[in-house]
């Protein structure tokens, strides 16, 4: 994961690579403040530059769902795996992204309290699995293990 997020910052523009540098911050800290500021930073990103998410797409929600993820925010984070994966399907680490979405659908899944709550989130989960493994085709399971 730093060596994704090092790769990136090396490449992209500022406003990137202070995304970045929130997110290096925040998986040394540990702490809820510093993953916000990655999440705001993310989201301040897609919201201004609109085409750089589709050039860097699959990275940077990669990225934003990771810091949700840790924020227990895991319906947003499924939205932003799935995201990536569906604006570059055939990149590398695209296969991650959808394993992830479904964890992350799971994850949210078990947060459910009422048994009204369990059924709709065991609906959603199975709908995310059944898109998930509808768009899996050879583009997004031909990378090599030296890719993952």
């Amino acid at each position: 994961m730093i060596a994704l997020v090092l790769f990136l910052a090396a490449a992209e523009p500022t406003d990137v690579k202070a995304c970045m540098d929130h997110h290096r911050i925040a998986q040394k800290s540990r702490r809820d403040r510093d993953r916000r500021a990655a999440i705001d930073c993310y989201e301040r990103v897609f919201r201004e530059q609109p085409s750089l998410h589709v050039e860097r797409g699959m990275n940077l929600h990669f990225l934003h769902g990771e810091a949700l993820w840790e924020m227990q925010r895991f319906d947003d984070a499924a939205q932003a795996y799935r995201k990536g994966y569906a604006l570059d399907p055939g990149a590398p680490h695209a296969w991650q992204s959808a394993y992830n979405e479904v964890l992350a659908r799971f994850e949210h899944d078990k947060l459910a309290r009422t048994p009204a709550e369990k059924r709709s989130r065991r609906a959603a989960f199975v709908v995310t699995l059944r898109a998930v493994l509808a768009n899996i085709d050879e583009g997004m399971l031909s990378g090599s293990d030296s890719e993952i």
